[in-house]
């Protein structure tokens, strides 16, 4: 739909008067800090988005209107993104202890990928490990 095709069902549906449906507002009701609740605690947008039923655009637009708050949310997001992946890991290792690294790499979900590029200190220290068990 063109944009002055839909400015102009827009104007129509004013002078009619139809009745529409509004999105409610989000800013200054409970909502709101329940958003903010979650976005402190680290959540993701998606968790977040379909738990409050908002758009994810929204959550993204809410977040760059507030500096301290995305960069709060960022890094209690990326710890929680470090914690998941290296649970994921150790999982995999403790599930296939017989596995060479390189299968236990295509495993689906493992981990390793993500840690390799986001956390490879804590990879590099971990790995000699695997190398070693029996």
């Amino acid at each position: 739909i063109s944009c002055n095709v839909w400015w102009l069902s827009l104007i129509h549906i004013y002078k009619k008067k139809i009745p529409r449906n509004k999105r409610p507002r989000i800013v200054g009701t409970p909502r709101e800090s329940k958003l903010i609740e979650m976005l402190k605690s680290g959540e993701s947008r998606e968790f977040i988005s379909k738990e409050l039923n908002l758009r994810r655009s929204f959550i993204k637009d809410y977040l760059s209107l507030n500096e301290s708050l995305k960069t709060e949310w960022e890094s209690k997001y990326h710890a929680k993104q470090i914690q998941l992946h290296r649970n994921q890991l150790l999982n995999a290792l403790e599930n296939n202890p017989n596995l060479p690294i390189k299968a236990i790499r295509r495993l689906p979900k493992n981990g390793f990928l993500w840690l390799y590029h986001h956390d490879i200190q804590w990879l590099t220290e971990i790995l000699p490990a695997l190398w070693r068990r029996s």
